[in-house]
């Protein structure tokens, strides 16, 4: 993985988790939009449990990382922030 990370990067993480928190408060607040639902398919299969939106937000992560760093190793990245207890 990249030692450096640029201001481009970091802004793009910033924006990725504050759309995930935005999206989550508004699922828990039952105010989730149209908009935002057609995002994602039925509100109904809509699952933000802790442990899916933590998932999703490192997916997103990993997605922003492999965008900005062509030798980003997205495996372990995924390895590395898992929180599943591998048996």
């Amino acid at each position: 993985m990249a030692k450096h990370i640029s201001k481009s990067v970091i802004e793009d993480i910033a924006y990725e988790i504050k759309r995930v928190g935005l999206i989550t408060k508004a699922y828990e607040d039952e105010t989730v939009s149209e908009e935002m639902s057609l995002n994602f398919g039925s509100i109904d299969d809509f699952n933000l449990s802790a442990t899916r939106t933590l998932e999703w937000l490192t997916a997103n992560i990993a997605d922003i990382l492999a965008e900005h760093d062509p030798t980003f190793d997205y495996d372990r990245f995924n390895k590395q922030a898992s929180f599943n207890i591998e048996i």
